[in-house]
């Protein structure tokens, strides 16, 4: 075992442990791929402030491997909203809003293409929302301008999405003339009723066949199908077939298959809010579709590639790319899944994220929540370093595998996993879940809750807090701590002669006689109604400086429970 994983106390086991419960509890768990993002308070970027970013993004990664570069174009409107999607999307209700996200977007375009044109893009992936909700001559003025803003590997790979029954041959043509090749198709059921049901449309087995054959029309294989498990009034046995389907008749290159990430309405929606009947319900998906994919695979020369019970795929055998082929293989992914790394993603359009390795990640806000006020974009996100690019990879790497390649993991961050997260190797080797081995770190098998539950580990303490604060509405920024500690102005000594020095997000400093200024985290309290805790990231060596460090934290602690308002769940 490494000398960089960390022996973890039993008192810091112990308060993780009730950290990781009240996390549970409060955010019912999301996908894994939620915690990618857990990192502390937002930071907020003008559109220029971004563009200098982009300046900075020199090529260069922290391992052996230079970044991939790729832009993702975000087209957030749909026909209709449909009851399962957690992704930001509007319904185009005008010519007027359709012009308005394209005149945004060209505003964007023409500030980052000029702030990029030091890189090469490798790939060009456009999603939703549905992008092919967008007519013919749109779609031709979008692409020939994003054509001519950015500097584009010879062979760069173009990808897009697309919804069945707002796809035709004229919209086809316009991406092929550009140099579309890859193709994700979201069929998610072939059952009208179930469609319907969800707000999807009326979408059937004769739609999906009339796309196919106009894709087959034009040569084109390298077509993708989406279908979504775990929906409301499905069973296991039904969308096997249905996905059986579709292989056998149309034979696409590659299946994705996604188990349903529930939002807060859909729950309410489907399950009358109760969590525990959505699990249940998902549960013998969980258990049939991993065996049942793996016999489709068998039975029609396809490669099975299983997941945590996230993402499980099947991919035709018999499909070589060909050598003469104009396009280099950088690879299809979605991009904004962040699974791949090291990689930079320029994101256009309202709620695109954003990414330069190393350095930020961000996304792309309209100004005001009504997308026909003008004015440029800002910027959400949070600054990275290695460890926070390493958190990301392996929030999405192991919701869907159960081991870490260490070869990969040095190529692509430059430290072995060891040096980037002793803390959550050492509590996974604690708890006995994982084994370290020279080429791999290996998890034991686990499901979708109980692997989220073990990723926790890989996000810092204080992010995590930071997370809870916003699910208890709890102010941890300065003017909500100058609330807590009223009426303490800043300066004022506290017992023991300690000067209360700042206030800051989620932290206090305060200068100790003959010793260090200390700071001090203020965390959200681990029970429904107790007041938030101030926990010292050090204390003094001195023992006298150390009971006066003390004796000044009991004051303060004192004021702020006396202060604090219980946090009252919402209806």
């Amino acid at each position: 075992m490494a000398d960089s994983i960390r022996q973890l106390s039993e008192a810091y086991i112990a308060r993780r442990g009730r950290l990781h419960r009240r996390y549970a509890e409060l955010s019912k768990l999301p996908d894994a791929s939620r915690l990618a993002y857990l990192c502390g308070p937002e930071h907020v970027w003008s559109e220029e402030e971004v563009a200098a970013l982009w300046r900075q993004a020199d090529g260069t990664g922290a391992g052996k491997e230079t970044p991939q570069n790729n832009v993702y174009l975000h087209v957030p409107f749909c026909k209709s909203i449909c009851s399962f999607c957690n992704y930001e999307r509007l319904r185009p209700s005008s010519p007027h809003m359709l012009q308005a996200w394209e005149t945004r977007l060209f505003e964007s375009v023409e500030r980052l293409g000029a702030a990029t044109d030091h890189l090469e893009f490798h790939s060009l992936y456009v999603g939703g929302g549905t992008p092919s909700v967008l007519p013919p001559d749109q779609l031709e003025r979008v692409f020939t301008r994003l054509k001519q803003s950015f500097r584009w590997h010879p062979r760069a790979s173009r990808h897009f999405e697309f919804d069945p029954a707002v796809m035709n041959r004229r919209k086809l043509d316009v991406l092929v003339n550009h140099g579309f090749s890859h193709f994700s198709f979201g069929i998610q059921t072939l059952r009208s009723d179930i469609n319907a049901a969800h707000n999807r449309g009326p979408q059937n087995i004769e739609m999906v066949e009339k796309r196919f054959t106009e894709f087959h029309d034009q040569k084109l294989t390298r077509i993708s199908c989406d279908f979504l498990a775990g929906l409301a009034g499905t069973r296991p046995e039904d969308i096997l077939a249905e996905i059986n389907t579709v292989v056998s008749r149309f034979r696409p290159i590659w299946v994705d298959v996604f188990m349903i990430t529930p939002t807060a309405e859909y729950i309410d929606g489907h399950f009358d809010g109760s969590y525990p009947a959505f699990f249940e319900h998902l549960q013998p998906f969980q258990q049939q579709i991993p065996e049942g994919l793996a016999r489709i695979a068998r039975a029609h020369n396809y490669d099975y590639q299983p997941g945590q019970g996230h993402h499980l795929n099947l991919q035709r055998r018999d499909v070589q790319k060909p050598k003469a082929s104009n396009e280099v293989d950088f690879g299809y992914c979605q991009l904004v899944s962040e699974s791949h790394r090291p990689l930079n993603l320029l994101g256009l359009g309202p709620s695109a994220r954003s990414q330069i390795f190393g350095l930020a990640s961000f996304q792309n806000r309209n100004p005001s929540n009504d997308p026909l006020v003008p004015g440029p974009p800002v910027y959400a996100g949070h600054p990275r370093s290695m460890a926070t690019e390493a958190q990301a990879y392996l929030a999405h790497g192991l919701r869907d595998t159960d081991s870490i390649d260490r070869m990969e993991f040095q190529r692509i961050f430059g430290a072995d996993v060891t040096e980037v997260l002793p803390v959550a190797l050492g509590a996974w080797l604690n708890e006995q879940v994982a084994c370290i081995e020279p080429k791999q770190v290996k998890l034991i098998s686990q499901d979708r809750q109980n692997r989220t539950k073990q990723l926790l580990w890989m996000v810092p303490e204080e992010h995590l807090e930071h997370e809870l604060a916003q699910h208890m509405a709890l102010d941890l920024s300065p003017a909500g701590l100058a609330s807590l500690l009223h009426p303490l102005p800043l300066g004022i000594r506290l017992a023991g002669n300690v000067v209360l020095e700042s206030v800051e997000h989620a932290t206090l400093r305060l200068r100790i006689p003959n010793d260090a200024t200390r700071k001090v985290r203020v965390s959200p309290g681990l029970s429904p109604k107790g007041a938030p805790q101030l926990l010292p990231y050090s204390l003094p060596a001195n023992d006298e400086s150390k009971q006066q460090m003390l004796g000044a934290l009991r004051q303060l602690q004192r004021l702020i429970s006396r202060n604090h308002k219980p946090w009252v769940p919402a209806d």
